[in-house]
């Protein structure tokens, strides 16, 4: 047997359900972990996303910085007859206009906000809904300390979505010093999450005023976000990331001071 190499391999898949012949999409970074018996290697996926191109940067002085994009609505306290998913998310809440995040705003009975971001699902096909099979949000890519726990703790987690009228993904809301799970979580039978945090950390921007704008893509070319719908941006070591991270920071500390938290706002 020999040693496992310690190298990450990066593995473009072929598109055979796309638009376009012979396309390739990236589907993660992966760590070899392990050699069988048999000869056979085994790996795991320590990313889907990669950042490309620029300058790398020093990222810490964004602290412990999570992105998600989510479904656009109103409040998120559960659909209504006024408040209902309008777009943004996926393919899913915009085609069938549902999603687990219409719950991302509501104050639940013991008095926790429980947030959610879809990850998706390893066998997508045949196994859409079961927690079981939902994939894991890579915690350690928060911090190198949330490593090999279930749970990360004291993250800022800020939801975009890209709703009518939007060109670009715009931040509805974000939780201060929340919880983020590894695996997708459900209690009491409810409603999925892999978020939490209490309704005095969670901050909801009023529809006419969200005017902060996070793109996928930055001018420069480069990304931040790859695949799916979350973005580390302490992972971006480029600038343009850096910059736009960095920027809303200081627009998050300024509104703070600005709208209510959630636990006001319900009184």
């Amino acid at each position: 047997m020999t040693d496992m190499e310690p190298r990450i391999r990066f593995v473009f898949a072929h598109d055979k359900f796309g638009g376009r012949r012979n396309v390739y999409k990236f589907t993660g970074a992966f760590k070899h972990i392990e050699i069988r018996d048999d000869g056979t290697r085994v790996f795991e996926i320590v990313d889907e996303k990669v950042p490309i191109k620029g300058k790398r940067v020093d990222t810490s002085s964004l602290g412990r910085l999570l992105i998600c994009n989510i479904a656009y609505m109103k409040r998120y306290d559960g659909i209504t007859g006024d408040d209902c998913i309008l777009g943004g998310g996926g393919k899913y809440p915009t085609k069938n206009k549902d999603g687990g995040e219409k719950y991302n705003f509501h104050i639940c009975e013991d008095g926790m906000v429980r947030g959610f971001v879809e990850t998706l699902y390893n066998d997508m096909a045949n196994h859409i809904g079961e927690l079981e099979y939902a994939k894991d949000i890579h915690i350690e890519n928060i911090d190198p300390s949330f490593k090999g726990v279930d749970v990360a703790t004291g993250v800022r987690v800020v939801f975009i979505s890209k709703g009518p009228g939007y060109d670009k993904n715009v931040v509805v809301g974000w939780y201060e010093n929340a919880k983020v799970y590894r695996k997708r979580q459900s209690k009491d039978g409810k409603a999925a999450f892999n978020i939490e945090c209490s309704p005095s950390e969670a901050f909801l921007i009023p529809d006419s005023g969200r005017d902060f704008f996070y793109p996928k893509k930055n001018q420069d070319g480069t990304y931040n976000f790859g695949q799916s719908n979350i973005s580390y941006p302490a992972l971006f070591h480029q600038s343009a990331t850096f910059a736009l991270a960095s920027s809303l920071i200081d627009y998050l500390d300024k509104k703070r001071s600005q709208i209510q938290p959630l636990s006001e706002s319900k009184d």
